[in-house]
């Protein structure tokens, strides 16, 4: 019996709906399925006798015979590696640019807010990974070894700037977003190997890291003779200033800085970590002022902790 009209309608209606809903669905399926990148969410190293995760992007653009540069991307507090990948979107810029980029996680999903003066080894671990996760990716990928960046935001970037601190020799480059530098660093001075340029990014309506608190971790490198460059954000809070065009903004800074040949030699040859395994499975205290703020070089441009 054939079907009265007034249904065979309904039941149009009803199967362009569906195909109107896949549609939307296909649009709204996560962007990183559109980046020709190959992505491994759930990598994980054995350093200092804990088990570290961290994600790790390669781009279709390396062809793996080319040395390609290394950018580590540190979250804000309490965000994963996938939530800091969906607000940073660096996966699409590492795929434009052809570098690889590692998200490493923290230990409770935090990095280390200050030195604590009664446990300044506190932080060991996690410099610890930066150096076991330097020599990985080294030995596993053609990875340029006069290339290695840094970027955070928020407590992610102020782990950068102790990295920095800590690991210039390392670094060829680094961008520090929305961070303070840690305490007792304004008072007892960086001292870093040597000078590693940085771009120190804040946003002007932010009231969780203030500018004058980046400006401070600024002025406190450029005190050291670091070059630095200083970009405050007209009403930005606090969080990453993807809808500014900061991706663009920190890849041209750091692009544009090598290590040295002499530098180079001590590039992930680590000498202070314990030794590593990997494992694969696919799966806040404002520092006072050290001294007069940097000169702004220029404004540029999802929040995080």
């Amino acid at each position: 019996m054939r079907p009265p009209f007034r249904t065979k309608r309904r039941l149009v209606w009803l199967s362009a709906g569906i195909v109107a809903g896949l549609l939307v669905a296909l649009h709204l399926i996560p962007w990183r399925a559109r980046v020709p990148v190959t992505v491994l969410t759930d990598e994980t190293i054995e350093v200092a006798g804990l088990t570290r995760h961290y994600r790790l992007v390669i781009p279709d653009s390396v062809d793996g015979r080319t040395p390609a540069p290394l950018l580590f991307a540190f979250h804000g507090v309490m965000d994963t590696t996938e939530q800091a990948a969906r607000y940073t979107q660096l996966d699409r810029l590492a795929a434009e640019k052809g570098f690889y980029l590692v998200y490493p996680e923290g230990r409770h999903m935090s990095w280390p807010p200050s030195i604590p003066p009664e446990n300044p080894g506190h932080v060991e671990p996690d410099l610890a990974l930066f150096d076991a996760l330097c020599d990985e990716l080294a030995g596993r990928y053609n990875v340029d070894r006069k290339r290695v960046y840094a970027t955070g935001v928020s407590q992610g970037a102020a782990f950068v700037n102790l990295l920095v601190a800590r690991r210039s020799e390392k670094l060829a480059a680094a961008a520090s977003h929305s961070g303070w530098l840690p305490e007792p660093l304004p008072e007892q001075g960086i001292h870093a190997r040597r000078k590693c340029p940085m771009l120190f990014i804040t946003g002007s309506e932010d009231t969780q890291v203030p500018p004058s608190t980046v400006e401070a971790a600024c002025a406190c490198f450029q005190r050291e003779g670091h070059p630095v460059e200083f970009c405050q954000i007209e009403g930005l809070g606090h969080g990453w200033a993807l809808e500014h065009g900061i991706n663009d903004r920190i890849w041209r800074f750091l692009s544009q800085h090598a290590l040295t040949s002499t530098s180079r030699r001590t590039l992930c040859e680590n000498t202070s970590s314990p030794s590593f395994s990997r494992r694969r499975r696919s799966r806040q205290k404002t520092p006072a002022p050290c001294t007069k703020p940097a000169a702004r070089t220029g404004r540029s441009a999802r929040p995080a902790a």
